[in-house]
């Protein structure tokens, strides 16, 4: 179900590309459409099969060009993703990042796991873009490195709203675990997870800062954080 281009045309494919929301608002020149159609991959998906999985490495990112797609996290439904728009982006810029930072793939590749299911609720035709062609892509055409970049920190934001809104049983089962929370009653659990948000943080990424405001607490509920001293490894969290 893969294939560059699907067998079309580059003029057929950018055709197809301009259903896609980041091109159809004309901020994206023809010379810039044709390198993007000379780097993505057709793919098709049969309505209710699993385009990306819980736990895949996140090193692409897909288009939708025709159908409708559902990210599902746990069997619940998180998001439903139409024609025009797009998934995968924020794993993807991540990679991206650590490439041009020299990193290897196997270092790149860290921690970059997808956080939902994505499957096709109908027949689907996507397109699909891989981290390593995004990386030589974004070299050549700087406006759509913009582009992805801010389209990143949207879906980012999206994401922590939508796991803050839709994750109540998950977060509350993850507090039971935290010694002081043991014991609450569901009652108070809900009642915190209400008063908490959802932070999604990168790999490399500060989390608080030394002399911030001591306004809030955290809690890791998945993954590893280090506490910091004086530029030096002082606690694995």
């Amino acid at each position: 179900d893969e294939m560059v281009g699907g067998g079309m045309g580059e003029e057929e494919v950018m055709e197809r590309l301009k259903r896609v929301h980041l091109f159809s608002k004309g901020d994206v020149d023809e010379s810039c459409m044709a390198l993007f159609a000379r780097a993505i991959r057709f793919r098709t998906f049969k309505a209710g099969s699993l385009v990306t999985r819980v736990g895949d490495v996140g090193d692409k990112m897909f288009f939708i060009c025709k159908g409708v797609c559902n990210a599902a996290r746990e069997g619940e439904v998180l998001e439903r993703l139409e024609e025009g728009q797009c998934f995968g982006e924020v794993s993807l810029m991540r990679m991206c990042h650590r490439i041009r930072q020299g990193m290897g793939r196997a270092q790149a590749v860290e921690n970059l796991e997808r956080i939902a299911d994505v499957e096709a609720a109908t027949d689907c035709e996507l397109f699909e873009l891989k981290a390593e062609d995004a990386v030589g892509l974004m070299k050549k055409a700087p406006r759509l490195s913009f582009m992805l970049e801010r389209l990143a920190e949207v879906r980012k934001e999206h994401q922590q709203q939508v796991m803050a809104s839709k994750g109540g049983a998950g977060l509350e089962a993850k507090l039971r675990l935290v010694e002081p929370f043991s014991l609450c009653s569901p009652e108070g659990l809900t009642t915190l997870c209400g008063a908490m948000s959802v932070k999604l943080g990168e790999m490399g990424e500060t989390i608080v800062r030394a002399k911030s405001p001591a306004n809030g607490v955290w809690f890791v509920a998945k993954g590893r954080c280090v506490r910091m001293r004086g530029g030096s490894e002082a606690e694995v969290i």
